[in-house]
């Protein structure tokens, strides 16, 4: 356990992930894991949550590992549902349990919105590493600004819609699926 600690540079972070890849295997034996680590092991790759980002990422169904990459390319470190399914252009439905999946491995958190849904937030160096991975992907110029048109497509639906809820007097007028204020 010590090695794995150190290994994992006793970063929160990579602890969680690393303890996320043994609960997905929990066949496998701890030292082959300790083993993999530092095989891949680079001293100058964030004291090793790059590894266990690399391992973990090399891990996820393809789906899942789309997505990931994806998320980097949001331009703020949470996003909900919504805007998740609108970068990789699935129902929200199955993006939802894609993004629950990546939390259950650690590579991103659900933070509780307070309204209807969750946000799913990346830590910026899983953020880092997914804009690595996105970069590094066979993936050609016009596939590239995909996601971004389709974010961008999202956010001004959203925007409209909020703008469409004004009264006459510019005042907000209540939004008739959010839950009722006491």
């Amino acid at each position: 356990m010590r090695r794995l600690a150190a290994l994992c540079g006793c970063l929160p972070l990579s602890l969680r992930m690393v303890a996320g890849v043994l609960r997905k295997q929990r066949h496998r034996a701890l030292s082959s894991l300790v083993e993999e680590i530092s095989v891949a092991s680079d001293s100058t790759r964030a004291l090793g949550v790059r590894s266990v980002l690399d391992i973990s990422y090399a891990r996820l169904p393809r789906a899942q590992a789309r997505l990931l990459r994806l998320l980097a390319l949001a331009p703020v470190a949470d996003i909900c549902t919504e805007a998740a399914a609108a970068l990789v252009r699935r129902p929200p439905d199955l993006v939802r349990g894609l993004l629950e999946e990546l939390a259950n491995v650690y590579l991103i958190t659900a933070v509780p919105d307070g309204a209807r849904d969750l946000r799913w937030r990346s830590h910026d160096l899983v953020r880092a590493s997914a804009g690595a991975w996105y970069a590094s992907a066979a993936i050609g110029p016009a596939l590239s600004l995909a996601p971004f048109l389709a974010l961008r497509r999202h956010f001004r639906a959203l925007g409209e819609r909020c703008l469409s809820r004004r009264g006459p007097a510019g005042r907000r007028e209540p939004d008739p699926q959010a839950p009722a204020m006491e």
